[in-house]
């Protein structure tokens, strides 16, 4: 029971540290998957129970339950999340996505702001104040991108085309210039949504792997100090 645990933690150490490859990451994973569904097996049967009766085997199978769980989760975030990043353009690196941010929101705001100078109106200004501003501060659509939906950004290019109709020429440019930094925003929410998943769940199976080996560990000491037998 221990080798498989070890063996399944064994394929997040071959990815954090450069060592020779000898055998390909594909094969890693699908070796990872199917002693992962032996160890299901092995686990029950092991145990020979649902419940077991110890509290060191109960605390054991939750962390195996956790473990098992998140990795099929994770297994699923990693063969679709990728490919729909992918699909969104150039993936960006997650630790920048703030400071993009923050860069496209200063760039509307001079827009919105600049526009009374250049227009001598206040009309794209308000707009932009009573329609468009909080879009811009912070991710926003989380759910909706993690699901695929483009409804809110759809709904607010529709806003401003609409708007745009009751506007001069010089005021229709400057409202296009915002909806492409919104476009270039809502990308940036959907690349930091996607990235923020696959993150937790890194979080959550890693450290619940290791937790794992620790407990298999305890409860093989448990073992071999109560009854003097192997596991």
């Amino acid at each position: 029971m221990i080798a498989i645990i070890l063996f399944l933690a064994a394929y997040n150490l071959r990815k954090k540290f450069s060592l020779p490859v000898l055998i390909s990451s594909r094969i890693w994973l699908r070796a990872h998957i199917g002693v992962a569904l032996v160890g299901i097996i092995v686990f029950f049967l092991h145990t020979e129970s649902i419940w077991p009766l110890g509290i060191v085997e109960r605390v054991l199978m939750i962390f195996w339950l956790i473990a098992t769980i998140s990795g099929f989760v994770g297994l699923f975030l990693t063969r679709t999340f990728p490919r729909r990043l992918t699909g969104k353009g150039q993936e960006v690196v997650f630790e920048v996505i703030p400071e993009r941010r923050r860069i496209i929101r200063l760039r509307v705001e001079a827009l919105a702001e600049n526009s009374i100078e250049r227009t001598l109106f206040t009309t794209v200004s308000y707009f932009f104040t009573d329609h468009l501003r909080d879009f811009f501060y912070g991710p926003k659509n989380t759910l909706q991108h993690l699901f695929g939906g483009s409804l809110m950004i759809d709904r607010m290019i529709r806003q401003i085309e609409n708007k745009k109709k009751y506007l001069n020429e010089t005021e229709k440019s400057i409202l296009s210039e915002i909806a492409e930094n919104a476009v270039a925003k809502d990308n940036l929410d959907f690349h930091f949504s996607l990235q923020l998943v696959l993150k937790i769940w890194l979080f959550v199976h890693i450290p619940v792997t290791y937790s794992l080996i620790l407990m298999a560990v305890v409860h093989i000491i448990f073992v071999y100090s109560f009854s003097g037998r192997g596991v």
